[in-house]
């Protein structure tokens, strides 16, 4: 099996599992919707400041890495964080769709694949 397919196949069982755990758990869909579109905000910096710094990089894949929401999830579980289920949703379905980390070699470039390839 192609990795690039195993390691979205990966994400979709994750991205399954996130949507039904909320439901499970009775979280709240506005959060997660809230949640599912706001790492992409990370996208702002990458845009105006990528080429001469490479902290938008590590900001946008920081906000797409599945270890800040889990932890949190974790930390805050007592609380109900269920709405953080929408940001693991998120991660996942970008790489479902083939968006993967972001590269120094710029925004094409992913750790899954050469984008518009």
């Amino acid at each position: 099996m192609n990795i690039t397919l195993a390691l979205r196949l990966d994400a979709l069982a994750i991205l399954a599992a996130s949507v039904g755990l909320h439901a499970y758990f009775g979280g709240n869909w506005w959060g997660f919707a809230l949640f599912l579109a706001l790492p992409d905000l990370a996208i702002i910096p990458y845009a105006l400041f990528a080429k001469s710094s490479p902290w938008p990089r590590w900001i946008y894949n920081a906000a797409h890495t599945y270890a800040l929401p889990v932890a949190l999830s974790l930390i805050f579980w007592s609380s109900g964080p269920y709405f953080l289920f929408g940001w693991v949703a998120h991660i996942a379905l970008d790489r479902v769709l083939g968006f993967g980390m972001k590269s120094s070699q710029g925004f094409k470039v992913t750790h899954l694949q050469m984008l518009g390839e």
